[in-house]
């Protein structure tokens, strides 16, 4: 049988979500922004930390353009948190910023792809995928090490 993970996380809560339909549905959707953070890490109950982490992505026009209606079909900004837990044991500080900033984004990730596929589709603009992220190739991972 396989062992549970020492990181663990709590079931992922949509905190915000926001749509805007604009004139233009054949225009691209625009480039992603994905925002990243945690809280302090705090002691448990369970003589292991915790903490909570938000992940916010959102479709930006380029702004050299005014006005996005011109540049964007639609635009829409969608936000989830999770609390991440941990046994201090198995994973240092250093350890667990790192499997925050990866894994917790990487998971987090996987719960906006059909809140975002769904808002989009039923607003009768062409069907949006969110494409897979590589967090592993990134200079605040490298940053981490």
């Amino acid at each position: 049988m396989a062992k549970p993970s020492a990181f663990q996380f709590s079931n992922p809560i949509l905190e915000k979500i926001s749509f805007k339909l604009n004139d233009n549905n054949e225009l691209e959707t625009g480039k992603l922004s994905l925002q990243f953070g945690t809280t302090d890490f705090q002691e448990d109950d369970e003589g292991g930390k915790s903490a909570k982490a938000r992940l916010i992505i959102a479709n930006e026009k380029d702004e050299k353009v005014d006005d996005s209606q011109k540049q964007l079909p639609y635009e829409f900004s969608v936000t989830y948190t999770a609390v991440f837990h941990w046994n201090k044991v198995d994973i240092n500080d250093d350890q667990a910023r790192k499997l925050l900033y990866v894994n917790g984004q990487a998971l987090l990730l996987s719960y906006f792809r059909p809140i975002i596929n769904t808002v989009v589709r039923a607003s009768g603009s062409p069907n949006f995928n969110l494409p897979f992220i590589d967090f592993t190739n990134d200079e605040n991972v490298r940053n981490l090490e």
